[in-house]
């Protein structure tokens, strides 16, 4: 995801089931872990959960790509398969692969691992 550095940003997922317990971890273009929080419980299902844009020593980020996993265990301590989602606008496509690739404010996504298009409000 691109950050705009400054605010809060909305990151998205898909949770398989609900967890007791989970954390989600940013990391910056140059692969470095800038940030892990404590999410506690989440639910099963897509939904979001939104970050401060702070770093681990409570810095805002720089503006920027991003990405982010979240590590998730059920009741039980059994993992709880998330899996990361991208929602945004789609201001541009490439054909020149052969492949299309749509840029998802400003990020290239693969239009194969689009799971679904909404018209904008």
């Amino acid at each position: 995801f691109r950050y705009a550095g400054e605010g809060e940003q909305s990151v998205h997922y898909d949770a398989a089931t609900s967890a007791t317990s989970a954390t989600v971890t940013i990391t910056n273009a140059d692969g470095k872990v800038v940030a892990s929080k404590d999410m506690g419980a989440i639910p099963g299902g897509e939904s979001a959960w939104t970050w401060d844009g702070k770093d681990q020593n409570g810095d805002l980020c720089p503006e920027g790509d991003y990405t982010f996993t979240i590590e998730a265990t059920d009741v039980n301590g059994e993992t709880v398969e998330v899996t990361e989602q991208m929602v945004g606008r789609i201001d541009g496509m490439d054909l020149s692969s052969g492949s299309p690739m749509l840029t998802i404010d400003g990020v290239p996504i693969d239009l194969a691992s689009v799971q679904s298009l909404e018209e904008a409000p």
